[in-house]
């Protein structure tokens, strides 16, 4: 598995990466989350920031991606801009047999 790096270095690109916030000053946050990059869009006022679905999502696979990337493009996305502390690649999946 890839060491953890600081999120400044993370692709945006619109790569999904599993990135850390640290501890949450209220307890609630979850640990590591799979985000990409929202470059934000200023005829719509969206700040830049990572982003990801606020439903059920599979990084994972093809289709998956389409689906998450769905979601965020409609606005059913979480988002994020200065919390993330460092990012790493997506693991592998375990192989199926």
């Amino acid at each position: 598995m890839s060491e953890w790096q600081p999120i400044e270095t993370a692709p945006k690109d619109g790569t999904w990466i599993e990135a850390w916030r640290g501890s949450s000053p209220l307890g609630a946050w979850q640990n590591p989350v799979y985000v990409r990059w929202h470059a934000g869009d200023a005829n719509e006022d969206i700040e830049p920031a990572w982003v990801w679905p606020d439903e059920t999502y599979d990084v994972f696979s093809e289709r998956g991606i389409e689906d998450a990337n769905e979601m965020v493009a409609h606005g059913a996305c979480y988002e994020d801009s200065k919390n993330f502390t460092h990012w790493r690649p997506l693991p592998a999946p375990p192989a199926m047999e």
